[in-house]
């Protein structure tokens, strides 16, 4: 574990800001998936030990997980500091009190085709109610929380559609693909 200490006296004369950040991390060589796709990471534990050791400060940068980040922020935890995620993109961390994502939410990008598909455009002159989702096996934590965003059958992007198809085999989706009476685009 390393520890910065930033001290700024320049905001003006009477007033003094001291700035403590702890930068802790975990090896996850010991996890078949390297990430969090298989279990939950160490994060939860390394926040449960700081809060006992009474070093949590007021604010918590990570975890960037999706699983972490819905186990601190759902349950009633001890933790009710804010929260900023480069990750979490699923799901299951909307609308959470205090939980700051910095990168768009599966919510957000999912809001996003319902609008597309809802709208008219010159290039779109129909409204559309129906669309494959090429989901393949291996894929960034992000794009794995935005698909699911779109497969799940309580989004309103789902709830838009007539017919939703999930694909998951690389050679049913180049055959769907080249298919010209294919039921979407």
């Amino acid at each position: 574990m390393r520890e910065c200490v930033l001290t700024h006296h320049e905001l003006s004369s009477s007033f003094n800001v001291t700035l403590n950040a702890t930068f802790d991390g975990f090896d996850t060589a010991l996890y078949l998936a390297k990430g969090c796709p298989t279990s939950t990471c160490e994060g939860v534990e390394n926040l449960k030990r700081l809060y006992v050791a009474e070093k949590l400060g007021c604010a918590v940068l990570g975890p960037t997980c999706t699983y972490a980040t819905f186990q601190i922020v759902t349950l009633d935890t001890f933790l009710e500091i804010p929260i900023v995620s480069a990750g979490s993109f699923g799901l299951a961390c909307n609308y959470k009190p205090n939980v700051t994502r910095i990168l768009p939410t599966a919510r957000k990008l999912s809001n996003f085709f319902v609008w597309l598909w809802q709208d008219e455009l010159k290039i779109k002159p129909y409204k559309w109610d129906s669309t494959y989702i090429y989901k393949k096996n291996e894929t960034t934590e992000s794009c794995f929380w935005y698909m699911n965003g779109l497969e799940a059958g309580s989004d309103q992007f789902s709830l838009g559609l007539e017919i939703k198809e999930i694909i998951r085999d690389p050679v049913k989706f180049k055959k769907i693909a080249n298919d010209p009476h294919r039921r979407s685009n």
